[in-house]
Order: structure tokens, then sequence, then C-alpha cells
């Protein structure tokens, strides 16, 4: 259970280290930034834009494209401007060129399939000048690395064609937004909602095949309100109200969406709690669970108890993982069983097979500070602090949960979940407090005292058994009171070994990272024999 602190720098707000574009280099560095994508294709990470740091201005739209490959810790320059914001390079649609680029932007959404790189929309830049909300769609080839401009206005700020709800077409648009939901299934992706300050409940398809897009559902007006029908029922009239910061997975071949920031049955804007689950063979949605109102306190029941009246408090920005054919649901800004809005920590399960939900840990209330217990050891009563904005993954059958804010000083703590167990454990960081420095170690090794500082809103991608983290908005390395900035470095998570060791003064004995105890264990390590 160690960081590696693999690149960047210990402080905030740093420009990039370009070198030459295409070379690999132990000294390239991605400047500092928040909001950017991260895809893993073909055993190396593939970074585009984000809201960062430059020489030019402090606050810009980046464009540049970056490959990281974990086996030589080296960044390499692929693509985009060095050091100022760009504009797009759209060339003839269709077709890949070197000189295409995606114009710089925030909040995109992207999707790694068929191993090439996906980017849609976001807030930023288009071809001549300052875009606003993006519904441009693109394709990068990581063989070639040149991107193909799809689809979608090269002017930005494009209001959409929707054609008939449907009906594929090649003039199909779906209008500019950010911080939408995107999906892949088979050869199609798959998008809903978001923001261009407005709302959106529209639903689309887009065929990797035949390059075009298909409005589904949804409507072609913002700010729409849900049509919930009956609950457990699919019909083709149902659709969610418009939203974003929702919370979602992919099962058995279809989408389910969960929650956000969004519009009811009544036309009213505020937190939801509603369970949607979107087949893509009957093109129906299905309002699984929940209310059809907004701001919902949660029916908790009795904790490790599933129930079909279970349900969670209404909520934004929960973190959702699906581990062995079930999906946890962690934290989030909204409502428990009682008061207003506050960040949430409660773990929640969810069984797609019997549509049950199931409070597994953590208060029924809001603005709890948690339970760390021992460094490292699962424990019932362990629970880390109520936060938003925080970032999440699995690997061998786990949910790890890092960083985020409380609307105070970041954390930089990072727990684990076993779902064999029902237990948490605080296995690295700060515990549960806030506003703690990082430390950074020697780059490249791994240590048990390495640790990021402080932050929200960092990009997470899990592969090849290890989880890596860039940049965010946070504090640098060893000042617990700079003000928050961006941030720019990358590391790398490893999960405890499988095996035998020892570990520490104490002599402790692991396998698959759990300590035994009521027997003994003799493990060789160089010369020593420890029992």
């Amino acid at each position: 259970n160690q960081w590696r602190w693999l690149k960047g720098q210990t402080n905030i707000n740093n420009i990039g280290v370009y070198g030459n574009v295409g070379v690999a280099s132990a000294s390239s560095l991605p400047g500092s930034r928040e909001q950017t994508v991260i895809n893993y294709i073909n055993g190396s990470l593939y970074l585009f834009g984000g809201r960062g740091y430059n020489s030019i201005a402090g606050n810009v739209y980046e464009s540049d494209l970056w490959s990281f490959d974990p086996a030589t810790y080296k960044w390499t320059w692929l693509k985009g401007p060095s050091g100022k914001e760009y504009n797009g390079e759209y060339g003839t649609q269709g077709v890949a060129s070197a000189t295409n680029k995606p114009g710089g932007r925030v909040a995109a959404a992207s999707i790694g399939t068929n191993d090439k790189f996906y980017l849609f929309g976001g807030n930023g830049l288009a071809s001549t000048a300052y875009g606003g909300n993006l519904n441009d769609l693109w394709e990068l080839n990581p063989l070639s690395n040149n991107w193909t401009w799809l689809k979608g206005s090269k002017d930005g700020g494009y209001y959409g064609t929707y054609g008939t709800i449907g009906v594929p077409l090649s003039s199909n648009l779906p209008p500019g937004r950010q911080s939408l939901m995107l999906w892949n299934i088979g050869n199609k992706i798959y998008m809903f909602g978001g923001t261009n300050f407005d709302y959106f409940n529209d639903l689309w398809e887009y065929d990797l095949t035949t390059n075009n897009w298909t409005w589904l559902k949804g409507s072609n007006i913002v700010n729409q309100s849900g049509v919930y029908g009956i609950k457990g029922v699919s019909a083709a009239t149902n659709t969610p109200g418009a939203r974003w910061l929702s919370s979602t997975f992919t099962y058995n071949n279809k989408i389910y969406l969960f929650g956000g920031d969004g519009y009811n049955s009544g036309s009213t804007r505020g937190q939801l709690n509603d369970l949607w689950e979107y087949d893509p063979a009957t093109n129906n949605w299905t309002w699984l669970s929940g209310d059809d109102a907004i701001n919902s306190l949660g029916i908790h029941g009795t904790i490790a108890v599933p129930s079909a009246t279970n349900i969670p408090g209404a909520r934004q920005s929960g973190q959702m993982q699906i581990i062995n054919n079930k999906t946890y649901l962690f934290g989030g800004r909204g409502f428990a069983i009682s008061g207003g809005i506050s960040n949430l920590n409660d773990m929640w399960e969810y069984d797609p097979a019997t549509n049950i939900w199931t409070w597994l840990k953590g208060p029924n209330t809001g603005g709890n500070a948690g339970v760390a217990g021992a460094y490292g050891i699962e424990n019932a009563a362990n629970n880390p602090s109520a936060r938003y904005y925080e970032t999440s993954w699995t690997l061998n059958n786990k949910f790890y949960v890092f960083s985020g804010t409380p609307f105070g000083p970041e954390y930089n703590d990072v727990w684990e979940y076993n779902p064999a167990s029902n237990n948490w454990r605080y296995i690295h960081g700060t515990g549960n407090l806030g506003g703690q420095p990082g430390n950074y170690g020697l780059t490249g090794i791994g240590n048990h005292l390495n640790l990021p500082t402080r932050r929200w809103q960092s990009t997470a991608a899990a592969a090849g058994g290890n989880a890596f983290i860039f940049g965010g908005f946070g504090s640098y390395a060893n000042n617990s009171t700079t003000a928050n900035q961006y941030l720019g470095d990358l590391w790398k998570w490893t999960p405890g070994p499988n095996g035998v060791f020892t570990y520490g003064s104490n002599h402790k004995i692991y396998v698959n990272d759990n300590i035994l105890t009521g027997d003994t264990y003799t493990t060789a390590i160089g010369n020593n024999l420890n029992t």
C-alpha cells in the first residue's frame, strides 16, 4: 500500500516542460491543471486538456495531448501547443491529419474503446475564438497519434440538430455542453445530460461504424422535468429529468444513472435520488427506485440488511463503482435522514439482480468527521470523513477512495473498502484530518511515507493492478497554508501484495493484504527467518 511519486513538481502552478514532440523524455512534464481527461489505452496513459497554468496566464484552457508510459516513467508530448492557450485545428471532417488538434477545454468527456480515444464537448475554445460549450467529437488513434474531427461544429456554442427522435442521420448533432455522462456498450457510445449553464436530459447514441448520432430519448428543450411512469415498469415515454453530476455505471449491457443535481417531475431543481436503467435493446428507460421529488431524505433501514424500502438520500457527485456484479455508492453532497444539504460518508450497495439497496456503513446523518481507527487495520467502526469531489477506483475487488473536500481544508487520505468483510480501513495519508501537507519522497521510488498533497478534482485511472492519479486543485507538498492552486504531479498507487511478508518493527504477517492471527507462520526474507 504505497504511493510512488512518478513525475511533476512538488509546488503549485507549474508550466509544462515540453521537450520535443513525439519524443519520450525523463524531463518532460505536463503543466499543472484540473478536470483533465485521462484514458488507459494499449498500456499507456493518455492525457488531454483541462484548466490549468502556463507561462502566458495562470488560468487557461489546455489543449496539449500527452502519453505516459508506466514501464519507463516517461511523459511524451504528442500534440498541441507548448505553453499557450490554443484554438482548434479541425481540418477536414472525417480525415485524420497530423495537423488536427482539438481546442483547449475543461470538463470534457472521454472514453477509450476499440483501442482509440474519443473526446466530446467541454467548455473552451473552438477554431477561431472562445467557443463556449462545445459539441465537437474527436477520435485519437494512438498508433499514428493523429486526431480525426468526426462530428460537430468547429465554431463552438452550437445549439445542436436533433432531427427525428430514433432516426440516425449524418446531420444530427447534440448541443454543446460540459460535465456530461458518457458510456460505451459494444460499438456504440451513449451520452446523457450535462450543462451549458442550463441542464439537459437528452439521450444520444453515437455509432462508431456509421459515424452518425441518433437522438434516442428526452427533450430538445433544456431544464425539463422527468417522466417517471410506474416504478419498475419500462415504458417508451419514461425519461429522467435534466441533470448533471450524477453517479453512473454499466452492467449487463445496460446503463444505470443515480441522482445528481437537476429536475424532478415537477419542474423544480435540486438534489435527486432516483435510480434509472436504460436498456439499448428496447430503447426504454425504467425508473427503478428513489423519489420523483428533489432533496429527498434517505431511508436507511437496518444497517447491512437489504430492504425494498431502502434508498440513499438525494445527492450529487457520489462515487459509484461496480464489484462482483454489485454496485457500491459512497459519499457526495446531499441529504441524509434529516437536516439540510451536507457532505456525506455513507456506503451503500445496490444489487441490479434484485433492485434492492443496502445501507452498509457510515452514519445516516450528514457532515460527519469519520473514524480512522488503527492504521492499516480493518474495523467495523472505521469510516472515512464526509467529503465531496473525491476520487475513487477499484482494484482486486476492493473500493478505494482518495482525497476530496469537506468545504474546508482538503483531504489526502486513502481508504479501502472490502465488500467481503463490509469493513473500511485507513491505509494511507493523514486519516480524517484535512489540510495536511504531502510527502513526495524520491521520484519513482515507492515508500510507505510517500503521500500526495491534499487536493480535489484530480483525475484517476486504474490499470495493470495499479491506480494513477494526476493533478487537481490543492496546495503543495510541505506547506499546508498555501492557497489552493493547480497541481501537475502524477502518482501511482500500488495496493498491498499477495503472499506472505513482514512489515515494520512489529513483524506483522500479511496474506492477501490481511493480518493473520491465531497461528504461527514462518517466512524467509533474505538471510533472516521471521516467525
